[in-house]
């Protein structure tokens, strides 16, 4: 199984033979016929533009084997996209064939949290904040924003400086809201970039570097570098 899931690994990225999708499908189906989570949901991935219902029930089968990727998937594929992920530039997927279903999207993007998944955390942070599936919780939003955050995660760490900013579910604090947008700002995160430019057009920036300057260049060295 796992040999065949990394023949077609192969053949999708083109790596040491010619990329070829076909065959790259026809190897994930044979291991993912066989159970293989990871060719299960390689296999999705693969055919969701192509067949959105077969994707899903892929999804279905990797992620009831604890698939931390397809499990993420499932949540996405029940949510109801909205301006805001529209805005944070988050792929839409295609018609799956099932009904929309909020709570059912909260349970599997939990899953996948729980995990450690870091695009599950964000998107979990986000039914929290917008009541989606869940009663909204600016606070519970706030710790799964910071879990991805601090993976990395820029969509995140421009939602935990915006709730530092404004002191959503957390304690305002202009010089972390500062931190966190630069940290999505150097991965490109065109709204970080944005709320950065307009903090530090504001003054905020001269004054944080005028007090690291006095008491603390620790600080001003954390804030610049992230």
């Amino acid at each position: 199984m796992t040999s065949q899931c990394n023949l077609g690994y192969l053949y999708e990225g083109g790596r040491g033979v010619e990329k070829d999708l076909a065959k790259a499908a026809e190897w994930y189906r044979k291991s993912a016929e066989q159970g293989y989570a990871d060719a299960q949901y390689n296999l999705a991935e693969l055919l969701l533009w192509k067949d959105g219902e077969e994707a899903f029930k892929w999804y279905q089968k990797a992620a009831k084997q604890g698939h931390a990727g397809a499990q993420n998937s499932l949540g996405f594929c029940y949510e109801e996209p909205d301006k805001e992920m529209e805005m944070m530039e988050i792929d839409i997927y295609p018609s799956v064939g099932v009904e929309k279903d909020s709570a059912k999207a909260v349970e599997w993007y939990r899953k996948a949290a729980e995990q450690g998944l870091d695009s599950a955390q964000y998107h979990l942070g986000s039914c929290y904040e917008g009541g989606k599936g869940v009663t909204k919780d600016l606070t519970k939003a706030a710790e799964w924003y910071r879990k991805a955050a601090d993976q990395g995660n820029a969509s995140a760490q421009y939602k935990i400086g915006l709730f530092y900013e404004n002191g959503y579910g957390v304690t305002q604090d202009k010089e972390q809201a500062m931190q966190w947008y630069k940290k999505a700002a150097d991965q490109g995160n065109e709204n970080a970039k944005k709320a950065l430019d307009k903090m530090q057009g504001g003054g905020l920036g001269s004054a944080v570097a005028a007090g690291a300057a006095l008491g603390g260049a620790a600080l001003l060295w954390k804030i610049l570098r992230g």
